[in-house]
């Protein structure tokens, strides 16, 4: 694990499937829009304007903590 190797310390390993459904990434997104393709990026800006935390909380069940 990158965390584990890069950084030591303790880490505990979950699976992915615990974290898939809620994790939000450009990863195998098709129609993913960076802020400024090609320049730095600003995943703070990315995230709002890929995903809908309303409706991401909604999916997860959690919506209430909003």
């Amino acid at each position: 694990m990158y965390w584990k190797r890069r950084y030591g310390g303790q880490v505990k390993e979950i699976p992915e499937k615990m974290v898939a459904e809620g994790h939000c990434t450009s990863i195998n997104r098709k129609n993913y829009r960076q802020v400024s393709p090609g320049g730095a990026r600003n995943l703070g800006a990315e995230i709002d304007l890929n995903f809908d935390i309303e409706e991401v909380a909604a999916r997860l069940g959690i919506a209430h903590l909003l």
